[in-house]
Formats: C-alpha cells, structure tokens, sequence
C-alpha cells in the first residue's frame, strides 16, 4: 500500500502528541474527584490590625498552595474590594499581611479553583479542588 503525503504527516505527528501527553495511551484512565474546599476560620491580628489569619477545610490533595483572595466591604450591600491575597501551607493555614490597619467593616476570604493531578502508573486521579466564595464577617 502506497502512503499519501497527508497519510505521512499523520506518522510523524502521533509520536509527538504521545511525548505532548494530547494522546492518552492505550487502558490509561482518568478519575475526576470533586473536592468541596470550606474557610474554617478567618481571624485578625488584634493587637496591629494588619494581620489576617485563617485555615482552610478539604482533603489532604486540595490544602496545599491554594490561592486566597481577602475582600473588604464597608456595609453589607457595599462592592467587595480586594485588600490582600495569600496562599496557603501544607495544613491549609494563609496569612494576608495588610499595608494598612484594617478599617471596621466585613471581610471575607475567597478560595480560587485549583487542579491537581495524582498519576498512579498510567492512570491518573484528577481533584477538582472547588473554588469556595467569600463569606463576610463584621470586625
């Protein structure tokens, strides 16, 4: 059998989208885990007011290195304002150092979406940690 020039790209190309990982091999299989992600506790610092501290509840894959936004509202129905951010430790702990003391108000942590991927051979487990939406507090 004759290859055609289009037939001759199409085996040059398969390799490399195996090097790429774009072409799962032949019995891989991929799990997607849904993670629910909860702040567990959001405190301020109250001897400089500067300090916001706090922790957040999941798995073990989702507590490392999520990304924390902390918003600031000056009322309740007040546009929530970004004043820090932060990224979490092994434990799921963040810390957001302020430029300026805390003004009275409500705040809020945010927790981003985050994936992770766990390979097991040639499968893998992907954990869809879920984003969770800030939660305002009165300090």
């Amino acid at each position: 059998m004759r290859l055609t020039r289009g037939h001759g790209l199409l085996a040059a190309v398969l390799p490399l989208l195996f090097v790429l990982g774009v072409a799962a091999p032949a019995g891989a299989h991929t799990k997607v885990v849904q993670v629910k992600t909860e702040v567990r506790f959001l405190e301020v610092n109250r001897m400089t007011y500067r300090d916001f501290s706090g922790a957040i509840s999941t798995k073990k894959t989702c507590r490392d290195e999520r990304d924390v936004n902390l918003f600031y509202e000056a009322t309740p129905t007040a546009s929530p304002q970004l004043v820090g951010t932060a990224t979490t430790d092994k434990s799921g702990a963040f810390l957001v150092n302020l430029s300026s003391p805390a003004l009275m108000g409500y705040y809020g942590a945010e927790i981003e979406l985050d994936i992770d991927v766990v390979r097991h051979g040639d499968d893998k487990t992907k954990f869809r940690c879920k984003p969770k939406p800030a939660v305002f507090y009165s300090f």
